[in-house]
């Protein structure tokens, strides 16, 4: 049997990563864009946070959303309500083409 000599293995750090390009956008980002644009954070339609339903939903005041002569969308109607069965308070930005239901006059 004969016995041969190998070289000490020398352990090299392996070569230097290309910087890689990170994305700076937030969860915050992925919002609707009509709401991005209204700088709205809550845009659904009312309901009770408490009991989780609209049943007992009384609109207090709605605000329609503005649209231009093009029919594009400039500012998301409001909503400020208040849930009788819980007596919570509410008020916030509502989708496009929510409205409220019945003969409400506002």
């Amino acid at each position: 049997m004969t016995l041969t000599h190998h070289a000490p293995t020398t352990h090299t750090a392996p070569p230097p990563r290309k910087p890689t390009r990170t994305s700076r956008r937030t969860e915050s980002d992925e919002v609707r864009p009509w709401a991005q644009r209204a700088n709205y954070q809550l845009v659904t339609t009312p309901a009770c946070a408490r009991c989780k339903t609209d049943s007992y939903i009384y609109i207090e005041e709605y605000i329609p959303p503005q649209i231009n002569d093009d029919g594009e969308l400039v500012k998301l109607g409001e909503a400020s309500y208040f849930c009788t069965r819980c007596v919570e308070y509410a008020a916030h930005a509502v989708p496009p083409l929510w409205k409220p239901e019945g003969n409400y006059s506002g």
